[in-house]
């Protein structure tokens, strides 16, 4: 398939999802700000569209002081930072972290999901949406996904604060991390608390740093959850369950995506008003319609009975 190669660049890995059948994990072309770049896309992780963004295979330096270039960043390659996509914006930010180098012994896995979308070479460097100014990280976080359950973690963190030189006057640094992405689990000079697990220089650490810019079709055909009312006024709840509209919610809450709003516009005119936000929805009084942005174009959703 001639989709994610120079000439036929990807928009970004979860269009690589969409594109070419039976995609498999490795290497494609991604349009960047300065043209095509090669970069590592994983296609199977919570139904895929993750692009590796950043490798750290020791806790010797800061997360930030990490070397970076545009070169291609490989699951196996050295410690260093894409400076490729450093303008795009993130839908997701993920972090796993192994005591190898191989993925098979990965010890801590999730992803954040954004309020909004912040752009990727501002994303550790914010005092915004529950950062402090001492203390800057990743703010406006919707909810937390733990990988290794498959599970929500949490929609009430706020901030999550990257910085493995935890005690730099001793020459002591870790890596750590707790059993349920809820809360801090490093104390100043790498002391665990809350149940935390540090792992020193001495555990071989790798962690690896994966966006997503949006999300793969097959992920709003499984389940999405909306609000909106009734006849009555009273507000409803409904789900986009494998592309059709049904009432109430989803039956499995940790593989949800929550829109928390729907759109509604009385005709055509008005639609094309709207912004160009992947995933969003809205209804089309004058049709009686729901549609959703599809990539380029809005696809109307069949209802339960059609």
């Amino acid at each position: 398939h001639s989709y994610g190669n120079y000439f036929d660049p990807a928009k970004d890995c979860s269009y690589v999802v969409d594109n070419v059948p039976k995609a498999k994990s490795g290497v494609y072309w991604i349009q960047a700000e300065k043209g095509p770049v090669k970069a590592w896309c994983d296609v199977d992780t919570d139904a895929g569209g993750f692009l590796l963004i950043g490798v750290k295979d020791t806790p010797d330096h800061e997360t930030w002081a990490i070397p970076s270039n545009s070169a291609l960043v490989r699951p196996e390659g050295v410690a260093r930072w894409s400076s490729a996509f450093g303008k795009k914006n993130v839908f997701d930010f993920r972090v796993q972290i192994s005591t190898s180098k191989n993925f098979r012994d990965t010890r801590e896995h999730c992803y954040y999901r954004f309020k909004s979308t912040p752009i990727l070479s501002n994303l550790l460097m914010s005092d915004e949406g529950g950062c402090s100014h001492r203390y800057p990280g990743i703010g406006n976080i919707a909810y937390v996904k733990d990988l290794m359950t498959r599970k929500m973690a949490t929609r009430t963190f706020n901030c999550s604060r990257f910085g493995a030189s935890m005690a730099p006057e001793l020459g002591s640094c870790c890596a750590c991390f707790g059993p349920d992405s809820k809360q801090d689990y490093c104390a100043p000079k790498c002391q665990a608390i809350n149940g935390g697990t540090v792992l020193r220089e001495k555990d071989n650490i790798t962690v690896w740093f994966w966006i997503r810019l949006s999300l793969p079709k097959r992920v709003w055909k499984k389940y999405m959850e909306f609000k909106e009312k009734n006849g009555a006024g009273k507000m409803e709840t409904w789900r986009v369950e494998n592309g059709i509209r049904r009432k109430g919610p989803c039956s499995v809450p940790e593989d949800v995506t929550i829109n928390d709003g729907v759109a509604v516009v009385p005709n055509n005119q008005s639609m094309n008003k709207l912004p160009k936000v992947e995933d969003l929805l809205f209804y089309l009084s004058d049709k009686k319609k729901l549609y959703i942005k599809e990539q380029s174009q809005w696809t109307a959703l069949a209802n339960q009975k059609e």
